[in-house]
């Protein structure tokens, strides 16, 4: 048997699996180690009357203490901006609500909760707010 051949063609179908293994091992750890599945306890409207801030870029996210929509504001182009910020199954919707008729998608995204903190990795080709600029928000809650 001609073992150069053998090995020529084992060698790369070793490092494929070492390379998948690594693969697989990054997401296990990303989004059932560090990201717990009870994380939607960690959702900021699980804490009315809290604050979150995200420090790059400044945003300040409100979550009133009744049932009304949290308000998210930040300054663009020396103007404030409020938008909502939706979340289902992990998956972050932000709006700006015009003129109490409607609702502009201003960017989503996949959304992480942790104990007061929260991230949004910003979808680029969504993100109209921001215009591609962010890939991920970090919120963190302010503590009283």
């Amino acid at each position: 048997m001609n073992y150069k051949v053998l090995l020529a063609w084992l060698i790369p179908v070793i490092l494929l699996v070492i390379v998948l293994a690594l693969i697989g091992i990054h997401f296990y750890v990303k989004y059932f180690v560090i990201w717990p599945k009870n994380a939607n306890n960690y959702a900021p409207y699980n804490y009315p009357g809290s604050t979150w801030i995200c420090d790059e870029p400044k945003i300040e996210y409100i979550v009133p203490t009744d049932n009304s929509e949290p308000i998210a504001k930040t300054v663009i182009d020396g103007e404030e901006v409020f938008f909502e910020i939706g979340e289902r199954r992990f998956k972050a919707y932000a709006y700006i609500v015009k003129d109490n008729v409607g609702y502009d998608r201003c960017f989503s995204g996949f959304v992480y909760f942790r104990p007061n903190e929260f991230v949004i990795e910003i979808d680029k080709s969504s993100d109209i707010l921001f215009k591609g600029e962010y890939s991920e928000l970090v919120f963190h809650r302010v503590m009283d």
